[in-house]
């Protein structure tokens, strides 16, 4: 899950695409023993994946009719290239402690979803470097990647990407929804790139819903944020409390805002309160007030006062 990481390379083509092969000694000692044939593609769905990479109960589906109905289900040409690129990513081993995260056939969970976008020509990862989670939620100063925007869960589609908090303050992890309850994904040392049941929207467990993203496609007309430049709720003073949990439109916009100033998290500002916007106070708890992983409560007064003192606003009953 690191950042980029800019190093000499030689490259492979891969379906008319520049897949990069870190520094020569570096793919020589990381990259798995494959057949030559081994070929990432947005071309179609495979026919066949490597034994074991296919779980709970997906086998008993199996891949093509799996990818298919995924591809079926896509919101765009880029998705749907995107879905069958992943596929053909299964069975690679996953890129334990970054290393190897840009050879041609091994990933961590940023750069698969992020390298079979590009397959799809989304410029999501280049010949050397891949985003990482930090790009997607964001965090500590980092904008929100470019090729992204918020989906709300209840309208995630395939190839959407999903993020979850796995612990550690610092952990973060992506997976590409599939639908049918699937996702895809890699995510520890010594696995590799496989599909499993959806984690789904949890607000506690070992992983925790952050944020869902979906990626934008060049020059379409992605959902603008609502313009607060002349509404009352971008001049407001005060934030109350009490509208705020009651789910009061306006208020809820005037948090959205200092939340997308503040930790640059990239919320649609729309008034609708739902797991992005959960997720994005959790994130400022975390990482603008400088606190622990402990706070449980979804949303408390100490939060939304300090956020204020950041955003402008002074935070009433």
């Amino acid at each position: 899950m690191s950042g980029r990481r800019w190093v000499a390379s030689v490259v492979v083509a891969v379906s008319g695409a520049l897949v990069p092969i870190a520094g020569a000694t570096e793919a020589a000692a990381m990259a798995p023993a494959l057949p030559a044939t081994t070929v990432i593609t947005g071309d179609a769905c495979p026919t066949a994946v490597p034994a074991g990479t296919l779980s709970d109960g997906s086998a008993a589906i199996g891949a093509k009719k799996l990818c298919d109905r995924a591809v079926a289900a896509a919101r765009s040409p880029q998705a749907r290239t995107a879905i069958r690129a992943a596929f053909h990513m299964l069975g690679a081993p996953y890129a334990c402690g970054d290393v190897g995260r840009s050879a041609a056939f091994r990933f961590d969970c940023s750069s698969l979803v992020s390298r079979a976008y590009a397959v799809a020509g989304i410029p999501s990862a280049g010949t050397t470097w891949s985003p990482s989670t930090r790009d997607l939620v964001p965090w500590d100063g980092r904008k929100l990647a470019s090729w992204v925007r918020y989906v709300a869960p209840s309208k995630v589609l395939p190839g959407d990407l999903v993020l979850y908090s796995t612990g550690a303050s610092l952990s973060r992890h992506v997976v590409m929804y599939l639908g049918s309850g699937y996702m895809l994904h890699t995510n520890y040392c010594g696995g590799v790139a496989h599909v499993e049941r959806f984690y789904g929207f949890p607000h506690s467990g070992s992983h925790v819903f952050l944020v869902a993203r979906r990626v934008v496609v060049p020059n379409s007309s992605a959902p603008k944020p609502v313009d607060l430049s002349r509404s009352t709720a971008a001049r407001a003073t005060t934030v109350s409390f009490a509208k705020l949990i009651a789910h009061d439109r306006a208020t809820t916009i005037r948090v959205q805002k200092a939340l997308n100033d503040v930790v640059t998290v990239g919320l649609l500002v729309d008034g609708r309160w739902d797991g992005g916007l959960f997720a994005a106070i959790v994130g400022f708890r975390r990482f603008g007030m400088n606190m622990s992983d402990n706070i449980t409560a979804p949303i408390d007064r100490a939060t939304i006062r300090a956020l204020g003192k950041k955003a402008g606003f002074t935070l009433v009953a």
